[in-house]
């Protein structure tokens, strides 16, 4: 008999379900650790993370919250869906700023002001780093990252929970790597691109 690696569908749904499975508790203490990690890496790559625009994400449901952060840098946005085949565009957020409910349940500012992030935090469903130390993202399907990182070079960081670590995972043609990904046990600096 021979196995069968699940879809990505099917593997995106195992990780959501564990991943939305895990208390609420455990998932705070987590995130606490995620955010320390996440500005020491970009004191890193920056000295002083007040002067990185950012391209942040405000959690949808067991997401990594970063928000606590955000107040830390120089200028913060949020993703905004155009349309189903376009890259993304970001508009500046605010912490306070009211913000309104887009496809996917997506939350965006209002207020749209166009925002240049050129570093994003980007959430991941599943993650994973290959023998090479490729890091590639499992998201949610619909290609709104990678058709933004092909139009425009941005620092990629990962955002994810250790558990949502994949063992095998093959990239598609188009599957952009990351440059980084933080979890709660660390950063991992992706390999360079070919």
């Amino acid at each position: 008999m021979s196995f069968q690696s699940p879809s990505r569908r099917d593997l995106r749904m195992q990780l959501l379900a564990a991943r939305d499975g895990s208390s609420s508790e455990q998932r705070r203490e987590w995130d606490v650790q995620i955010r320390e990690h996440l500005f020491g890496l970009c004191q890193e790559l920056a000295g002083d993370p007040a002067t990185l625009a950012v391209g942040a994400y405000h959690p949808l449901g067991s997401e990594p919250d970063l928000r606590p952060l955000y107040g830390r840098f120089g200028e913060v946005a949020l993703p905004k869906v155009v349309s189903s085949d376009a890259p993304l565009t970001f508009l500046r957020y605010v912490s306070g700023m009211e913000l309104v409910a887009q496809g996917f349940g997506v939350l965006v500012p209002k207020e749209e002001i166009a925002a240049h992030p050129t570093v994003l935090f980007i959430p991941c469903v599943g993650f994973h780093v290959d023998g090479r130390g490729r890091v590639d993202r499992l998201g949610y399907g619909g290609g709104f990252y990678d058709r933004t990182l092909a139009a425009r070079h941005f620092v990629t960081i990962g955002i994810a929970y250790e558990a949502s670590r994949i063992e095998a995972f093959a990239p598609h043609a188009h599957d952009r790597a990351l440059d980084y990904v933080v979890t709660e046990s660390g950063v991992m600096k992706g390999a360079p691109a070919d």
